[in-house]
């Protein structure tokens, strides 16, 4: 299913596909006890993941906001589970 190179187009298309979510939910699991929690999306290899991270050393010691990485399909799965328990507490009115 994944493309194997970081930073693909084929896996941007992928992780953009709703029909792969429970494959990407599965490789998140696997991926938080490896302790690798974003996929690589297209363009952002792990060249510009290293200048991010120089990026938000030098905010953090400016006392800045930090930037985050590119959303990941797992970004969409928390709004969707956070969307539905919304819904369900608007159906019971609290």
């Amino acid at each position: 299913m994944f493309s194997n190179t970081e930073g693909s187009w084929l896996q941007e298309a992928q992780a953009l596909d709703d029909r792969h979510l429970a494959e990407w939910e599965q490789l998140y699991e696997k991926a938080m006890r490896a302790k690798r929690v974003r996929p690589r999306m297209a363009g952002f290899d792990s060249y510009l993941s290293e200048l991010r991270q120089i990026h938000n050393t030098i905010r953090a010691y400016m006392q800045m906001s930090l930037l985050d990485g590119p959303a990941s399909p797992m970004d969409r799965i928390k709004e969707r589970k956070k969307a539905l328990s919304d819904r369900r507490l608007d159906e019971l009115g609290l």
